[in-house]
């Protein structure tokens, strides 16, 4: 994670044409040339060559940036924009110019082990809830932070459904630490690396062949991430998308028709984008709907709720009218519901569909699978 391994790359980033601009949504809501991921890498390069000074106010910057990775999309030069900004933020956390809102963030998963600063044992109601206290089986629900502490409907509907099925599963409760990914995002990369093997460490421990992923981070961080850190998991990574279509798929379960006049549209979540976790929501929604129409950005060219990376801390403005945009591109293709599989898209999106959107719904994806009772 050392910025100066990606000169070369910031180099031929400098004498591009850039058209990396027209993708970046940050730099699209805020017409700025310096939040460009040119502008950005150009800002590091200099930095680098001694010619700007190391300060919060060049190095704030590289936090407005959503690591949706778009621009690597539109960049012919394969220039990787998104971890070129974590390694900008690592050199600014060495520096002590990290901003607060991301010091906060990372104060709270080294403190408490969970990136809200609660108590870790508050987990241990989900063990109680769904009579799981002392349960060791081979598959265990990664739940997350978001879903242990304020999404636990999704859990719930989780766990209806493969109670249907007949799948033994496990939880950690206490024991489940924060991945790591807001540290890796936010330039705590020491951090992240100590964390990420604590994580493998207790997960290793269980003997789990199979580990369900809910939050799209988690899901990155576990299945791709620690692997190219050189970090071991010895279990099957699998989304829970992933897991509920293969179900489908096996004939385990069968999900009822939806009988309404809503258009469905699939929002990628960015960082199941990044690993390529496109079929499995698809062919989830397509099985229970035929009212089904696609963003125009899909899939790799997927445009960020606005939430990535922790915007919406740093700066709310940029981070709404991002949200802002990609609703309203539902509005013009005429989908009446956004299904995404992502906690964070969900909060954001109905929080700006509340606000100023009210002919835009927004489901998580369980929401509207629902299983026959009579398969």
């Amino acid at each position: 994670m050392k910025a100066e391994s990606y000169v070369s790359e910031l180099e031929k980033c400098m004498s591009c044409l850039k058209l990396c601009r027209f993708s970046c949504p940050v730099a699209e809501v805020t017409g700025s040339e310096t939040y460009t991921p040119s502008g950005k890498t150009a800002l590091l390069y200099y930095l680098l060559n001694n010619k700007l000074e190391w300060n919060y106010e060049n190095t704030s910057p590289f936090y407005m940036c959503l690591l949706c990775g778009r621009c690597k999309e539109f960049c012919d030069l394969d220039v990787d924009i998104p971890n070129i900004m974590r390694a900008a933020r690592y050199e600014a956390v060495k520096r002590n110019l990290a901003p607060s809102f991301a010091r906060d963030i990372r104060d709270k998963i080294l403190s408490s082990n969970n990136i809200y600063g609660k108590n870790n044992k508050e987990r241990n109601k989900l063990l109680e809830k769904y009579k799981l206290t002392g349960k060791n089986s081979k598959i265990l629900i990664f739940a997350g932070c978001k879903v242990s502490f304020e999404d636990m409907d999704i859990l719930d509907r989780l766990i209806d459904i493969l109670n249907s099925a007949n799948v033994d599963f496990s939880l950690l409760g206490e024991k489940e630490p924060c991945c790591g990914a807001p540290l890796f995002d936010l330039g705590f990369y020491d951090d992240f690396l100590n964390k990420a093997k604590e994580t493998a460490e207790i997960l290793n421990a269980g003997n789990y062949e199979t580990i369900i992923t809910l939050c799209p981070n988690c899901h990155k961080m576990l299945s791709e991430i620690y692997k190219h850190e050189g970090i071991t998991l010895n279990a099957k990574v699998v989304h829970y998308t992933e897991f509920l279509n293969d179900l489908r798929k096996e004939g385990k379960i069968i999900f009822e028709k939806i009988a309404n006049d809503e258009i469905y549209g699939y929002h990628d979540p960015c960082k199941l984008a990044d690993v390529d976790l496109f079929e499995a929501p698809r062919e989830l929604l397509n099985a229970v709907t035929d009212s089904v129409r696609e963003f125009q950005w899909n899939r790799k060219m997927t445009y960020c709720c606005g939430s990535g990376s922790s915007l919406e801390k740093l700066d709310s403005e940029t981070s709404q009218k991002i949200g802002n945009n990609r609703i309203e591109e539902a509005e013009d293709l005429g989908i009446t519901t956004i299904v995404t599989s992502c906690q964070t898209c969900i909060n954001t999106f109905l929080g700006l569909s509340n606000k100023s959107h009210n002919n835009v719904k927004v489901k998580e994806i369980t929401e509207i699978l629902h299983v026959k009772k009579d398969k």
